[in-house]
């Protein structure tokens, strides 16, 4: 059959051919200045005209950038970015990539430049400006990835030629630095930029719990109430719990007692447990949400004889026991929050005389990770345990130095924690 070309009414045009038809319609400019072009192809006419439609409600859905191009600040473009998000960040990521944009972003003036005029000199004063403020490197990171997904997506759909920031962190963390150096000599008048650095070499590169420290957390946690004779703190056994297994605070909150294997003496976690906003309206401000845990992956892991001492203490004190019960529920059998653990937690560590900055209940999957790897695991095998990427785990969660700055690594038994 030979091909055929016809006009259609209005723009664009489509071809006839022995495998259907094919439709191209203009509709508008790219960033670059040339037409954007949409093409389908179906079967019959009438199904490419519908696909066209589809295709076309779609391109001006993610085409609002260049309706406003001229008058659309670095806010609204950074708004679109997080509207876009919405359909694959989870609900906690969402609220943390809100948020940065909201404080860090729209509160400063980069918030009120036009998009279309923005020069990396305008990042670099940001940036700057960010660092004199006060504002953590991990919030500044944040900033940073923030910004260039937002380039980076909005590049692929041809809203924008190229990313303007040409700053990278590392000249970012030579501003902290500096900012860090002047306040501790503020800070302290007495001293010199030698004991600057000598301080900070002595400073753990992650925070964890030393033997010592562990030994009266223990003592602390296992206290009894005299006149019930059950755990006097509510978050003694579940803290222990997180210690030895190095979970995450949403996941301990959403384990039944179906995934414990008693006799295997396994454990299968596969989801988590936090607190988002509430934007389905209503009186509450935040709902509860239950979904999968961090790497969306389901792990089971074998315990140690101290984390099944901690079910067995746990299975004589709930009044909440059965297959479908929560292991570390509130007192009223609820499912518990990161907050209020936390909470409660802050109480074990201020008895137990842990006064460092140890990053909540975090410092506890921190120590056992790195009491894992000095037992002489890999960082594979201890981020399989914990459910992280080997990189975080190798930057984040191993401590390589001691009290006093010493960096020891103890390579003696392999630890005996399998993973399944």
């Amino acid at each position: 059959m030979k091909e055929r070309r016809r006009a259609v009414k209005g723009t664009g045009h489509w071809r006839e051919t022995e495998g259907g038809f094919t439709f191209r319609k203009s509709v508008g400019y790219k960033a670059d200045g040339h037409r954007k072009v949409l093409t389908v192809s179906a079967k019959t006419k009438t199904a490419a005209i519908k696909l066209m439609k589809e295709k076309e409600r779609k391109w001006e859905q993610e085409s609002m950038l260049f309706m406003f191009r001229d008058t659309m600040t670095f806010s609204d473009f950074m708004n679109w970015h997080l509207a876009r998000a919405k359909g694959y960040l989870k609900p906690r990521s969402y609220d943390r990539l809100e948020g940065t944009i909201v404080n860090q972003i729209m509160k400063y003036p980069i918030g009120h430049q036009q998009v279309v005029s923005m020069l990396p000199e305008d990042f670099e004063r940001h940036f700057a400006l960010l660092v004199d403020s006060g504002v953590s490197m991990s919030s500044i990171k944040k900033v940073y990835d923030a910004i260039n997904d937002a380039y980076r997506y909005a590049i692929m759909n041809d809203k924008i030629r190229k990313n303007p920031m040409s700053i990278d962190m590392r000249t970012i963390q030579r501003l902290v630095d500096e900012r860090d150096k002047l306040k501790y000599l503020r800070d302290n008048p007495d001293k010199q930029i030698e004991d600057y650095f000598m301080d900070k070499a002595k400073l753990a590169d992650v925070e964890y719990l030393e033997d010592d420290e562990i030994v009266r957390l223990r003592r602390v946690c296992l206290e009894k109430n005299p006149r019930t004779g059950k755990t006097l703190n509510a978050m003694g056994l579940p803290g222990l719990f997180l210690l030895y297994t190095g979970a995450r605070c949403g996941e301990v909150a959403c384990l039944l007692w179906k995934d414990y294997d008693p006799v295997e003496k396994t454990l299968s976690i596969y989801k988590t447990h936090g607190i988002t906003k509430n934007r389905e309206g209503g009186e509450k401000k935040t709902k509860r949400v239950i979904g999968y845990t961090k790497n969306k992956k389901v792990r089971k892991i074998r315990l140690s004889d101290d984390a099944v001492d901690i079910l067995r203490r746990m299975m004589q004190e709930t009044d909440f026991y059965g297959p479908n019960q929560l292991i570390f529920p509130t007192r009223t059998g609820r499912h518990n929050t990161a907050t209020n653990m936390e909470h409660c937690f802050a109480r074990i560590e201020k008895k137990a005389e842990i006064s460092k900055n140890t990053g909540a209940l975090h410092v506890l999957r921190k120590t056992f990770a790195t009491k894992m790897y000095r037992q002489g695991a890999k960082i594979e095998e201890i981020a399989a345990y914990i459910g992280d990427e080997p990189d975080t785990v190798r930057r984040y969660y191993i401590g390589m130095k001691d009290k006093d700055g010493t960096v020891t690594v103890e390579l003696g038994n392999r630890a005996a924690l399998e993973i399944l």
